[in-house]
């Protein structure tokens, strides 16, 4: 799981124009990275708009923790446009969505699974 999210982030986190893999590679911050997947997966508390929380469990409000957290983290990436789609009556999916320049109608998906986990790397 942590591998995922890793992954995640690092595509979100690094743009490509004409840049090889060592350029892009290099950019990335790994101890950024490794703080991101503790605070995401309750290993440490982290900070979502003010408050400190630790995500720990699967009930309903840790799992909209995780989700503010997710979104507030793309939100200060000043090229995304953010969104929430509500999908049930306790789940919301976390869009961003960034136009790119060069090939505007090209469309890449990344995609991963979020919640609150019950037990400690249970996912």
């Amino acid at each position: 799981m942590k591998k995922l999210i890793i992954l995640a982030f690092v595509l979100l986190s690094v743009s490509s124009f004409a840049q090889t893999v060592q350029e892009l590679m290099n950019q990335i911050d790994v101890d950024r990275l490794e703080t991101t997947v503790s605070e995401f997966s309750g290993e440490q508390p982290t900070m979502v708009y003010g408050t400190e929380v630790t995500i720990i469990n699967r009930q309903h409000a840790n799992n909209d923790l995780a989700a503010d957290y997710i979104k507030e983290r793309l939100e200060q990436f000043n090229n995304l446009t953010i969104e929430e789609q509500l999908f049930n009556t306790t789940g919301k999916n976390i869009i961003a969505t960034q136009l790119g320049n060069t090939n505007p109608n090209n469309i890449y998906l990344v995609s991963a699974h979020y919640d609150a986990i019950a037990d400690y790397c249970a996912d």
